[in-house]
């Protein structure tokens, strides 16, 4: 049920995101740090897809997808790490409104 709620959510996310117009880049972000959000962006959504579908795969008994499955998860949480690394920075280093301008 999970992995359904999750799969869900995620082309939620990805229809919105190709609907709605990107606000311009943040000032305080640099051109390392744009290409990073951007990377990061780019892992996340797609693992929020595989990883409920080989999850449900798995679930099914093809255990033969476990490793995509555990795979997905790791490089699901490197990217989301960070991403994060990325807001803490501008929010408690830089002291910038990153944070409040994503939500």
């Amino acid at each position: 049920m999970l992995g359904l709620t999750i799969l869900l959510l995620a082309v939620l996310r990805m229809t919105w995101r190709r609907l709605d117009s990107l606000p311009p880049w943040a000032e305080g972000l640099s051109a390392a740090e744009r290409r990073l959000a951007h990377l990061t962006e780019r892992v996340l959504l797609p693992m929020l897809v595989v990883m409920p579908l080989s999850g449900i795969a798995v679930l099914l008994g093809d255990d033969d997808l476990l490793w995509l499955h555990v795979t997905s998860h790791v490089v699901f949480f490197v990217a989301l790490a960070a991403h994060l690394g990325l807001v803490l920075k501008h929010t408690l280093l830089d002291r910038d409104r990153l944070l409040a301008r994503m939500l």
